[in-house]
């Protein structure tokens, strides 16, 4: 149908109106945003048959718009104003005579500062529809014609409304065959148990949610061209619909920093630069078949390299562009006959016996064939820089030696077909040739090689998981350590062409951080990037040009990129957020460390609630890992602070000892602690927080932490009742069965409790579990935990629920359905992550009603 816009504007002001009282009385909105009349033609000359065709016509933008006094109404060329509601009436304006319908459109916000039930009423002798937030909620389709009485067409609707802004649309239809009263009358009503607190609004109370931190826009990952000509990004886009997501790619000029083109990334995995021809490829599969294309940016134009690969795990390209190397899996059923015989502990996962086999392709030749013969599994490292050598390795178990596994790693010559073994290595991890081939650059624990890499003193065990770069020389068959006196631990590595400067992504106190190494001076040079947390690098062969992503702890996820490391930090490439939070005000944060009665200093942040006012008194959460790796200081992720504090929490991170990206000493301290130190140094900050800030109420602090943090959440209220609630997610209760029962219980404890058993440390197994102290808690707790949890299984949560049970304590279990260690599925991680701040609400702000909306009351 054909609209043509009248600017007839007739239109309004507005004032908030709150609702504190347990009183239930309507509350009616000061005023709302008006549209003027929109006329439509093409419309049935009869208003039985008119009205209903005005009434189905919809305006995407307008649905998701976000309409302020001002601005542009979507698709129209005209503006919204804002209309006087007095008592909730809004007089309607006439519409124009002559013209057959046309439809006008009313808008406001309800924002909502904690979890309301509520009726929404409308009446009016119009026919209109309400949505809120997009979403039809309401339909009143009857009308008067001629001359007749009015008799307003009343609606109600029931509404559950969590912490936010709701965007209220209602769209009214006119017919020159109504003709009635200009009336239209809105008014919301809470529950009367309700401590509500919320008020209408003519502008949105804009904040960081849950719909935007699962649905928002996420970068994947970004990489760069060897050429350093063409930076790659992928984005990946949710739907609330199970199963619907898309990815998109987009190619920057590197130079000039333009969008070349854009291309549907969601068929497309396994995205490599195919050497350095300025090409790359990517992975398109049919079942169990894998094909791999081939993509110029200059001639877009893919074309297929390399297919029918059955069981592809993964591909690389040596520089040339002409040989991809390649491995395949070999599926082995684990059960037989319906039963499985273990061969070892690593055989529980399923699939572990499937194996990776190594092949090489010839694009020149078109010769295909397997690089090596035998029972094990094997995986590609690197290729040499002159593509004739293949660095890879072959994992072993060893149930006799901690840490229980072994990599051994050989060098193919695929020239001569010959295969030399170079290094058999315990606690390894990432490692490619460097320079030539006579010297390898890998990653690994502080024990990799001996002593060599180890800065604490004798008797102390190091945390392997405090990752260390070593250089190992295949001639001289000996290793340095580059990182042995470095704070950072390592987690990746970036070479160029230069073999003299290494770039390091690290993990660097509470950021990951990127530095450029110089062998030649042996120095450290920390790149000044522009966020403090990056999550992706990539580096241009000639070490000049890069990308990366990362956010920091106001803002998300960004890329940006940088034309010369040596004199340019980085420049905005791509902000996916940029449209929804232009409007949200950034969240604020300031350090709050602790200084140990030893003098030691623990880092702290505090994160601060919208609007923070410090002469009250607010309610506040304690977040921890307490495992081995700091709680970044990044935006948004599962447990997002930002969004407790748009509830109006304030949140205190704090990083207790044992974590990496401290120094060796600091992160040793994990081992064989099990919540002894890092218990005492949470509650120790705990309390030197409450004594700092006299804006945080003392009584109405809780704490929570997940799998090793949850484990801490329930250690901690075994010890101290300084907590008013506290919440574990896949926590571990008793450490003997999580070493037994859990997928990787006996790796992880092989350095977490090193050199120790349940059979030769009772003090640590029995003494250190909370389930053999659960007589000693006061604090409510909730439990949260997902049925197929394979790493910490549910039985974790399951057992210390039946104790506090038995003991007549404050406990709430809930159990996520064929979830595992993390919550993925959409919709399930959305109540999870409401259930949270649901519990926190009903035990640091009194307030029970989202608790019991969700799960009812007792």
């Amino acid at each position: 149908m054909m609209k043509k816009l009248i600017f007839f504007l007739w239109i309004i002001s507005l004032t908030p109106v709150n609702s504190q009282s347990k009183t239930a009385e309507p509350v009616h909105p000061a005023a709302v945003l008006l549209s003027p009349w929109i006329y439509i033609s093409g419309v049935d000359e009869s208003a039985e048959k008119g009205v209903p065709q005005v009434l189905e016509t919809e305006n995407p933008l307008l649905l998701s718009s976000v309409p302020a006094k001002g601005a542009d109404i979507a698709g129209g060329g005209i503006k919204w104003e804002s209309e006087y509601a007095g008592n909730g009436v809004i007089k309607l304006p006439r519409a124009a005579n002559g013209n057959t319908a046309g439809v006008l459109y009313l808008a406001f916000y309800i924002n909502v500062n904690n979890f309301t039930k509520g009726t929404l009423s409308l009446s009016s002798c119009f026919p209109y529809k309400v949505y809120m937030n997009g979403k039809k909620i309401m339909t009143a389709s009857k009308f008067d014609s001629g001359d007749k009485e009015c008799k307003p067409d009343s609606k109600k609707e029931e509404l559950s409304l969590e912490q936010g802004a709701y965007y209220f649309l209602i769209q009214v239809a006119s017919h020159k065959g109504i003709n009635t009263d200009n009336q239209l009358k809105i008014s919301f009503e809470s529950n009367a148990e309700h401590n509500a607190d919320y008020s209408f609004s003519l502008s949105p109370a804009l904040k960081t949610s849950f719909e935007r931190l699962l649905d928002d826009a996420k970068i994947s990952n970004v990489t760069i061209s060897p050429d350093g000509k063409t930076a790659a990004v992928f984005t990946s886009y949710t739907d609330k619909k199970p199963g619907k997501s898309k990815r998109v790619l987009r190619l920057y000029d590197v130079a000039t920093g333009t969008l070349k083109t854009t291309l549907e990334g969601s068929y497309m995995s396994q995205f490599e630069w195919a050497g350095k021809t300025g090409k790359f490829s990517y992975v398109e599969s049919e079942g169990d078949y894998s094909y791999i294309y081939i993509y110029n940016p200059d001639a877009p134009k893919p074309e297929p390299v390399l297919g029918n690969i059955k069981n592809l795990s993964y591909y690389r390209w040596d520089a040339s562009g002409k040989n991809i190397w390649y491995a395949v899996y070999e599926k082995e059923e684990d059960f037989k006959n319906g039963v499985k015989r273990y061969e070892s502990i690593e055989d529980r996962p399923a699939g572990s016996r499937s194996k990776n086999k190594i092949w090489h392709y010839s694009l020149v030749t078109g010769l295909n064939r397997k690089v090596a013969e035998n029972d094990l599994s094997c995986d590609i490292s690197d290729i040499s820089p002159d593509g004739k050598k293949l660095l890879f390795y072959i994992n072993k178990w060893n149930d006799l030696k901690r840490p229980f596994s072994n990599n051994t790693y050989y060098i193919y010559d695929s020239h001569t077909g010959k295969t030399d073994s170079v290094m058999n290595l315990y606690w390894s991890g990432k490692a490619a040739f460097l320079g030539g081939t006579e010297e390898i650059l890998i990653l690994g624990g502080p024990s990799l090689f001996g002593k060599t890499g180890i800065a604490v003193p004798d008797g102390v065990i190091p945390n392997e998981y405090d990752s260390q770069a070593y250089i190992y020389n295949i001639k001289t068959d000996a290793a340095v350590s580059l990182t042995k006196t470095f704070n950072p631990s390592v987690s990746d590595f970036h070479l160029t062409n230069n073999p003299d400067v290494i770039f390091f992504s690290t993990v660097d106190r509470d950021q990951t951080t990127v530095y450029a190494y110089s062998r030649k001076s042996g120095e450290f040079r920390k790149l000044p990037l522009k966020v403090p947390v990056v999550d992706d690098f990539a580096v241009s062969d000639d070490g000049k040009s890069a990308v990366y992503s990362g956010s920091s702890a106001s803002y998300p996820e960004v890329v940006y990129i940088s034309g010369d490391l040596n004199t340019d930090s980085g420049t905005m490439l791509f902000d996916p957020s940029a449209a929804e939070y232009k409007s949200i005000t950034p969240s604020k944060f300031m350090t709050l460390n602790y200084t140990k009665p030893n003098g030691e200093v623990i880092d702290g942040l505090l994160y601060l609630p919208d609007n923070f006012d410090s002469t009250k008194k607010y309610p506040a959460i304690v977040y921890y890992y307490g495992g081995t790796t700091p709680v970044e200081n990044n935006f948004e992720g599962r447990y997002p602070k930002n969004i407790w504090t748009a509830n109006g929490y304030i949140v205190y991170v704090i990083q207790p000892s044992g974590a990496i990206g401290y120094g060796q000493e600091f992160s040793s301290r994990h081992v064989n602690d099990w919540g002894t130190i890092t218990g005492e140094e949470i509650t120790g900050a705990t309390k030197a927080m409450i004594n700092s800030c006299s804006f945080i109420d003392p009584g109405k602090i809780g704490c929570i932490g997940a799998s090793y943090g949850g484990f801490m959440t329930m250690s901690l209220i075994t010890k101290t009742d300084i907590f008013a609630a506290a919440i574990s997610h896949a926590g571990i209760s008793s450490l003997s069965s999580y070493w037994g029962e859990g997928y990787w219980g006996v790796v992880y404890s092989g350095i977490a409790t090193a050199e120790s058993y349940p059979w030769n440390r009772k003090d640590i197994y029995v003494d250190k579990s909370p389930l053999f102290n659960a007589d000693k808690v006061n604090t409510p707790i909730l439990l949260l935990h997902g049925n197929a949890d394979t790493n910490v299984p549910p039985g974790e949560s399951a057992q210390f629920y039946s104790a506090l049970k038995l003991l007549g304590k404050d406990v709430e279990y809930i159990e996520v359905d064929k979830q595992n260690h993390h919550i993925i599925d959409r919709e399930k991680r959305e109540l999870w992550s409401k259930t949270i701040l649901a519990y926190f609400d009903k035990y640091l702000k009194d307030k029970p009603e989202w608790w019991n909306h969700l799960y009812g009351k007792k």
